[in-house]
């Protein structure tokens, strides 16, 4: 569990696993807070956990609670028998929907960002996270690209769920945009 690992720990048990030649799964985590600030938490916490740990699996603590929206993907009501997804859904749909089984992670430089390439190699995924509440620049160097063909970018925010997003420059092998 990595409730309060430091990403230097993670490195260590990552190493110690695939050192003994042991996979290992990420069988419970979560994060708390409040609002979409504690939903970019919990997904800083998977981006360190697959970065650092590596792990073949990634679980969260619960998937469906009663009045929460923190720590679960649904919100339900028991006693109705009603349920909605939660902003956590979204937040977490940003990685796992396009990444998918298969692709292969790429080292990227800055913290909250994470990259994933298909099996071709014809399809790059790459998340960021800006939990400033301030615009944040970002740019990417895809040298290792042959050529860059449609870019389509997606963004969940308080407001937004999976929103397209088409503010990006390509200047070469290089991708900028804001977020």
């Amino acid at each position: 569990h990595t409730y309060s690992a430091s990403n230097s720990a993670r490195s260590q048990i990552g190493t110690l696993a695939r050192d003994a030649g042991k996979t290992i799964w990420m069988s419970e985590t979560g994060s708390g807070g409040n609002g979409i600030e504690g939903n970019l938490q919990l997904a800083q916490r998977l981006i360190d956990d697959i970065k650092y740990i590596m792990p073949s699996a990634w679980m969260d603590w619960q998937y469906v609670e009663e009045w929460n929206d923190q720590w679960c993907l649904v919100k339900g009501n028991f006693g109705q028998q009603t349920y909605e997804r939660v902003k956590n859904f979204y937040v977490r749909e940003q990685i796992t929907r396009y990444i998918k089984q298969g692709y292969t992670y790429v080292t990227t430089m800055h913290p909250n960002t994470l990259a994933a390439v298909n099996e071709t190699s014809d399809t790059l995924v790459l998340v960021a996270i800006n939990a400033t509440g301030e615009s944040v620049k970002h740019e990417a160097n895809l040298l290792f690209c042959d050529s860059i063909g449609r870019i389509s970018g997606k963004r969940t925010s308080q407001t937004e769920n999976l929103a397209g997003v088409w503010k990006y420059e390509v200047n070469g092998n290089s991708l900028s945009f804001s977020m």
